[in-house]
């Protein structure tokens, strides 16, 4: 199994289809992770934070980036975040993931225990779901 940082690295650099600022970043590599189920990768940033929030979603769509398998309809879940950027204390654990701020999400992974890893780029932490 594959290093979930090392994946999360992999993604950030070459494979996240992000928003940011209202623009669509999309990176040509697309052989990692490859799945039965494609789907995308959405992460929303803080860039606009009146059209997008601060929400981490995952996107299913057929044929975009290969990322986590979320199903074969296209709908957006919330994974993660409250909608306001913030931060939580290193020592606080145990709380739902919905509940949790998250400041400037990038980058989905998914881990070899099942759990999806992302960073903040604000805080430099990897956080997992």
């Amino acid at each position: 199994m594959v290093n979930p940082l090392l994946l999360l690295f992999l993604f950030k650099r070459l494979e996240c289809e992000s928003i940011w600022g209202g623009q669509k970043k999309q990176h040509p590599v697309r052989g990692i992770l490859h799945r039965k189920k494609p789907v995308m990768v959405r992460v929303t940033h803080r860039m606009n934070r009146r059209r997008f929030g601060q929400t981490l979603a995952l996107t299913s769509v057929a044929s975009a980036f290969p990322s986590v398998v979320w199903g074969q309809t296209a709908r957006v879940d919330t994974v993660a975040g409250t909608g306001e950027a913030g931060y939580e204390p290193e020592g606080r654990r145990g709380s739902l993931a919905t509940e949790a701020p998250i400041n400037n999400p990038y980058g989905v992974v998914p881990g070899p225990d099942g759990a999806l890893y992302f960073c903040e780029v604000d805080t430099g932490r990897i956080r997992r779901i």
